[in-house]
C-alpha cells in the first residue's frame, strides 16, 4: 500500500468499525433488521473502499482489470444492502420491487466480476497517472463499460427515486425526525455513485470524492441509528418502571387481585382484601374455596372452572377467555357480600392451564339498589297502566308485550286482541318501512330513541295519525331488550295540516326546479362551446374529404358523429328549456291541429289496446308561445300516459277547453286570475302513489326500467308551462290512473304562420374576418370554415386583443364574428367598443346560452346577427354573407 491508498484505506476501516457496532446491537436486538441492513451497507463499502486503495496503486493493467471487478462487485452490494436498509428502516410492507432491484444489482455485479466476453467492459484497460493536491499522484485504472455496466448505471436512477420516495413517505407520515436524516443520506450516497461518472469524463481529479461521500453517509445514518438506540434503551428502562407501577397498582387497589393454582388454592391475593372482607393477606391464603365462598354459590364456581378447563382440553379458544359470574362471599365478621369477579384461566411454558388470574369487586351496594328497583317497578306499572297517553311494549320483532286502555282506545282493539297481534298488523302499509328502518338504528346502536309521525289502521278501518315516541328497554348488559313506546293521538291536527303542507311543497317545488335550471345552464353554456367543435370539425371533414369509393366508410363515421352530435344538441336544448335559458320564438297558437298532429303520431306507435279519447271545446281560446315547445309538453305527457297502460290497454284522453280562474286554488298554484286554456291529459294505467306523485317534476326521478326513460321529461314540462306563465298540477291513485292539467293563459290573437325559406348553394365571398373566441378549436373550426368559401381570417382570444388589432388597421377588416362569453370582455362590450372605433362594423355574437339576451342589448351594441352554439356549417356561411351584404 502507497500513501495515496490510505485516506480510502482509513475509510475502510471506519466503515467496518460502524458495520461491526451494528451488527452486535442487532445481535441483542434482532427484532429491529435495520441494524442488520446497515452493518451489511458499511461493510460492503468498507470493501469498496479496500478496492479503491488498490486500484490506486496498480502495477499493471492485468491487475487493475482484477480490483475494478472486485470494486462494482463491493458497490453492487451496497446498492442491494443499502436497498434492503431503506426498506427496513422505513418500515415498508411490498418488497416485490425491492426483490427485482436488488437481483438487478447482484446479477449485474457478478457479471462484471467473472465475464470475459466484453459484456461488462470493451476496449483495453488503460493505467493513468493523475495528480492531485499537496504534490499527490495516484496510479488510476480506466477501462471503458460494456452494456451491463451501462445497464448497471441505469439502475441507479430507480435507487435513488424508490429511496427518496420511501423518505417522502415516512416524513409525510410524520416521522420527520427519522426522514430528514435518511433524505441527506441518500443525496449524499447518490453524490458518491454520480463521482463515477466524473472519473469515467475524466475529472480524475475528484477520485476521492465517492469514498468521502460514501463515508459521510455511514457516518451520518450512524448518528440516526444512534437514537433508536437510545429509545430502545429507554423503552426498556420504561418497563422496569411500569412493571413497578402495575405492582403498586395491585397492591393498592380496591378490588381485591388473586391467584389460584390448578388445584384452586391460593398462591397470591392483594392486601385489599382486608377492606373487602376483613381478613388479612396471611389468613385469606389459608382458606379453601367452600371457606370463602358461600354453600350456595361453590357448585357454580366449580361448575364454570370445569367447564373452561373441557373447553381448553377440546382446542377450543374459548376455555382461555375470561368469566364473568357473581358470587356470594363470607367476610370475618360472619356477614356476606355479593361479588362480581373477572376471572380467567392462564397458560404455562407446556401451553397447558397453570393458574387462575382473577380480580373480585364488592356489588353489595348495587344488589341492594336492585332490589329497591324491583319495588318501584309495581308503582311504574301502575303509571303505565293508567296514563293519559298510550303506552306500549313490544319486541323488536314488532310483538306486543303489554299495552295501556288509552292505546286500546286509539286503535279500537281490545288488550287481549292487540296482545295477538305485531306493529305491523295495525301500522298504515307506507309507515311500515320507515318504522322498521328507525327500530333497526336502535338496536345497532345508531341511535338511543326516535320520534316518528305515523299512521295506525283502527279496527273500524279509519286512519289514525299520532305522534309516537320510542326508546329501548335495556337489560342488566345495557343491551336493549325491548322497546317501549308513548303514542299521542294527533288525527285531527294532522287533517288541517294537510292542506298547509300542500301549498308548501308547490311552493318547494318551484324554488327547487329555479336552483337546478340555474346549475343547467352552467353546464349547458360549456358544453355547447365543447359540442361547437366536434360539429364544426365533423363538416369540416365531410366537406374536404373527397367523395370517392374508398372514403365511403369514412363519409358514414362522420355522418354518425354528426347524428350523435345533433342528438347532443337536442338534450342540451332540453337542458336550457330546465333553465329558461333556451331559444324560443313565441306566437299565437292554435292547439287543436296541433294535438291532432301528436295523435296521428302516437297512434301509429302505441298498442292497439289502448284508445285516444279527444275532446275539444268548439270555441277553444288561442295561446301565446313556442310552437316547438308547447308540442314538446303534449308529446311527453301522452308518452308518459301510454307508458303507464302498455300491460293492460286502457283509455288516453286529451281534452282541451277555456277555464276561468277566479280565485287562487292548490290546483291553479299562483296563476292571477284571468282566461287560461287548460289541457287535461288521463289515462286509466297503473297509477302513482304519493311519495311518487310528489316528485314526478323532479330532474332525473324515473320509475321506468333502465333504458326506457332518463327522468327529464316531465321536469321539461314543467319548465316549458312555467315560462310560458301556465301552472301544471297532477291527480293519481293507485291502479286506477293518473291526470295532468296544465293551464296556459290564452291569448286573443291570431295565428301564424312559418316563413319558409328555400336555400340555393352556398354563397362565396374575399372579404376579411375578425373571429375573437376564447376557444382554441372553435376558432380554428371556425376559421377553416370560412376560408373553404373564400374568406380570409385572423383569429384572436379575447377583445382586449381584438380591439388592439382593429385600431392597429382599421381598415383590414369587414367583419367581426365573436363569442359572447369571454373572460376580461363579453361579446356585447367588445361590440360597443367596436363601434366607437369603426361605426359600421357588421358584428355577428355567438352564444352557448341560446337567446339569454334580449333584442334591446342586441340592438344597444349595433349587433348585426346572433347565433346560438354549435351553429351549422351553411347556417353560418349564409349569415356571414347576409351581414356583409347588409352592411354595404
Amino acid at each position: 500500500m502507497n500513501i495515496q491508498s490510505i485516506p480510502a484505506a482509513v475509510m475502510a476501516g471506519i466503515c467496518f468499525y460502524v458495520g461491526t457496532y451494528h451488527l452486535i446491537v442487532y445481535i441483542r436486538r434482532p427484532r429491529n433488521r435495520q441494524d442488520f441492513t446497515f452493518a451489511l451497507t458499511s461493510f460492503s463499502i468498507g470493501f469498496y473502499d479496500i478496492f479503491c486503495a488498490g486500484l490506486y496503486s496498480v502495477a499493471s493493467p492485468e491487475i487493475g482489470v482484477q480490483w475494478q471487478r472486485a470494486q462494482i462487485m463491493a458497490l453492487s452490494l451496497a446498492s442491494t444492502s443499502f436497498i434492503w436498509f431503506v426498506t427496513d428502516y422505513t418500515r415498508q410492507t411490498s418488497r416485490k420491487w425491492v426483490f427485482a432491484l436488488s437481483g438487478c444489482y447482484i446479477v449485474s455485479g457478478l457479471i462484471a466480476s467473472i465475464d470475459r466476453s466484453g459484456l461488462a467492459w470493451t476496449g483495453e484497460p488503460a493505467v493513468k497517472m493523475i495528480s492531485l493536491p499537496f504534490g499527490m499522484e495516484v496510479t488510476y485504472f480506466e477501462m471503458t463499460p460494456g452494456p451491463v455496466m451501462d445497464f448497471t448505471s441505469l439502475l441507479g436512477p430507480v435507487l435513488f427515486g424508490y429511496s427518496l420516495w420511501a423518505g417522502i413517505r415516512m416524513y409525510k407520515f410524520g416521522e420527520k425526525n427519522k426522514a430528514i436524516p435518511l433524505i441527506i443520506a441518500i443525496a449524499i450516497f447518490f453524490v458518491g455513485v454520480f463521482n463515477d461518472s466524473a472519473v469515467a469524463s475524466g475529472l480524475f481529479q475528484f477520485v476521492y470524492v465517492i469514498e468521502y461521500a460514501f463515508l459521510a453517509m455511514v457516518l451520518f445514518m450512524a448518528y440516526a441509528l444512534s437514537g433508536e438506540i437510545v429509545k430502545s434503551l429507554d423503552f426498556q428502562e420504561a418497563l422496569q418502571k411500569s412493571e413497578e407501577r402495575y405492582r403498586l397498582i395491585a397492591e393498592n387497589a380496591a378490588d381485591v387481585i388473586w391467584k389460584m393454582n390448578k388445584e384452586l388454592r391460593f398462591i397470591y391475593i392483594s392486601p385489599s382484601v382486608y377492606q373487602q372482607r376483613g381478613y388479612t393477606v396471611d389468613e385469606a391464603m389459608e382458606h379453601s374455596l367452600n371457606e370463602i365462598v358461600s354453600p350456595g354459590s361453590v357448585e357454580k364456581v366449580l361448575n364454570l372452572y370445569k367447564e373452561k378447563t373441557q373447553l381448553i382440553e377440546a382446542g377450543d379458544p374459548d376455555g382461555w377467555t375470561p368469566a364473568v359470574f357473581e358470587v356470594e362471599q363470607c367476610c370475618k365478621d360472619g356477614t356476606t357480600i355479593w361479588t362480581s369477579n373477572n376471572a380467567r384461566i392462564l397458560p404455562g411454558p407446556d401451553k397447558q392451564p397453570e393458574i387462575i388470574l382473577g380480580i373480585t369487586r364488592d356489588i353489595t351496594e348495587q344488589r341492594n339498589a336492585e332490589k329497591k328497583l324491583l319495588e318501584s317497578e309495581e308503582r311504574l306499572r301502575n303509571t303505565f297502566v293508567y296514563a293519559p297517553v298510550g303506552v306500549v311494549v313490544a319486541d323488536f320483532d314488532g310483538r306486543f308485550l303489554e299495552v295501556n286502555q288509552s292505546f286500546c282506545n286509539i286503535v279500537g282493539y281490545s288488550k287481549d286482541e292487540l296482545l295477538k297481534m305485531t306493529l305491523n298488523e295495525i301500522t298504515h302499509s307506507e309507515d311500515i318501512e320507515k318504522n322498521l328502518k328507525e327500530i333497526k338504528k336502535m338496536v345497532e346502536g345508531d341511535s338511543e330513541s326516535f320520534q316518528l309521525t305515523k299512521r295506525y289502521i283502527h279496527k273500524n278501518g279509519e286512519i289514525k295519525w299520532v305522534n309516537l315516541n320510542v326508546s329501548p328497554i335495556l337489560d342488566n348488559s345495557g343491551k336493549p331488550q325491548h322497546l317501549i313506546g308513548q303514542i299521542i293521538d294527533i288525527t285531527q291536527g294532522k287533517e288541517e295540516e294537510g292542506k298547509r303542507k300542500k301549498l308548501e311543497e308547490q311552493l318547494q317545488q318551484s324554488q327547487k326546479l329555479e336552483a337546478i335550471g340555474t346549475l343547467a345552464g352552467g353546464i349547458a353554456h360549456d358544453f355547447n362551446n365543447i359540442l361547437s367543435a366536434i360539429f364544426a370539425f365533423t363538416q369540416l371533414s365531410q366537406k374536404k374529404l373527397a367523395k370517392v369509393p374508398e372514403n365511403e366508410t369514412v363519409f358514414k363515421y362522420l355522418e354518425k358523429v354528426r347524428s350523435a352530435s345533433n342528438r347532443a344538441k337536442e338534450l342540451i336544448d332540453q337542458i336550457l328549456t330546465i333553465s329558461r335559458k333556451g331559444e324560443h320564438v313565441p306566437k299565437n297558437i292554435d292547439l287543436v291541429p296541433m294535438v291532432k298532429e301528436v295523435m296521428k303520431f302516437l297512434r301509429a306507435s302505441i298498442p292497439s289496446t289502448i284508445q285516444i279519447d279527444i275532446n275539444f271545446s268548439p270555441d277553444l281560446n288561442l295561446i301565446f308561445g313556442d310552437p316547438p315547445q308547447i308540442h314538446q309538453i303534449i308529446m311527453n305527457l301522452c308518452t308518459n300516459a301510454s307508458h303507464a297502460m302498455e300491460s293492460k290497454g286502457g283509455t288516453l284522453g286529451v281534452h282541451l277547453s277555456n277555464f276561468k280562474i277566479a280565485q287562487k286554488s292548490i290546483e291553479t298554484g299562483d296563476l292571477e286570475p284571468g282566461d287560461y286554456v287548460m289541457i287535461k291529459v288521463s289515462d286509466t294505467g297503473t297509477g302513482m302513489e304519493e311519495r311518487i306523485r310528489s316528485r314526478v317534476f323532479d330532474p332525473y326521478f324515473t320509475t321506468k326500467e333502465k333504458g326506457k326513460g332518463t327522468g327529464l321529461g316531465l321536469s321539461i314540462v314543467h319548465g316549458i308551462v312555467e315560462r310560458h306563465g301556465g301552472y301544471i298540477y297532477v291527480y293519481s291513485t293507485p291502479d286506477v290512473g293518473t291526470n295532468f292539467h296544465v293551464y296556459l293563459p290564452a291569448s286573443t290573437g291570431k295565428t301564424e304562420k312559418m316563413e319558409e325559406k328555400e336555400y340555393t348553394d352556398l354563397p362565396t365571398g374575399t372579404e376579411h374576418i375578425l373571429l375573437v373566441d376564447d376557444e382554441p378549436d372553435i376558432l380554428k373550426s371556425y376559421s377553416e370554415m370560412l376560408e373553404l368559401q373564400g374568406y380570409q381570417t385572423t383569429q384572436c382570444i379575447n377583445g382586449p386583443e381584438a380591439l388592439t388589432m382593429l385600431s392597429n388597421e382599421p381598415e383590414k377588416y369587414d367583419l367581426v364574428l365573436t363569442d359572447y362569453t369571454m373572460p376580461q370582455m363579453t361579446g356585447i362590450v367588445l361590440a360597443s367598443e367596436v363601434h366607437k372605433q369603426i361605426p359600421t362594423m357588421p358584428i355577428i355574437l355567438m352564444s352557448g346560452l341560446g337567446q339569454l339576451i334580449s333584442n334591446k342589448d342586441l340592438k344597444s351594441a349595433g349587433i348585426t346577427a346572433r347565433y346560438s352554439k354549435p351553429v351549422d356549417y351553411e347556417i353560418l356561411i349564409r349569415g356571414v354573407r347576409k351581414a356583409l351584404d347588409k352592411s354595404k
